[in-house]
């Protein structure tokens, strides 16, 4: 099974999640992307069998190019409180984890290359 199809439009915070927070970007994202946080605070896209790329921080509520600064997921919290909408078909009890596409997300173990880092 391939990566999780996100629609733009229809990537949302929630309305019983903590308020998003916002990020400055490293790279060009889109919204419902997975990112990872820099050590200089900026935020790029995760990506499972990249190093250094693989540790998921949030994802992205807006797109943006490097340099701006975009609405994020608070965390890990809002995605595991059902809190965050993240566009794509996934329900109550679906695992994902960081797939091998920058900022793309998967159901399937089996999409993740071996020797990648496996983020639940």
């Amino acid at each position: 099974m391939a990566d999780i199809s996100i629609t733009a439009g229809s990537v949302l915070n929630g309305t019983s999640s903590p308020a998003p927070s916002i990020g400055k970007l490293a790279e060009s994202v889109t919204q419902g992307q997975a990112l990872y946080r820099l050590t200089d605070g900026t935020y790029g896209l995760a990506d499972s069998n990249a190093s250094g790329r693989n540790s998921f921080s949030a994802f992205s509520l807006g797109a943006g190019g490097s340099g701006q600064w975009i609405g994020i997921t608070n965390g890990i919290n809002n995605v595991t409180s059902g809190a965050y909408v993240c566009g794509g078909t996934v329900v109550s009890g679906d695992t994902i984890w960081l797939s091998n596409t920058s900022g793309g997300i998967t159901k399937t173990y089996s999409d993740i290359a071996s020797g990648s880092t496996v983020v639940v």
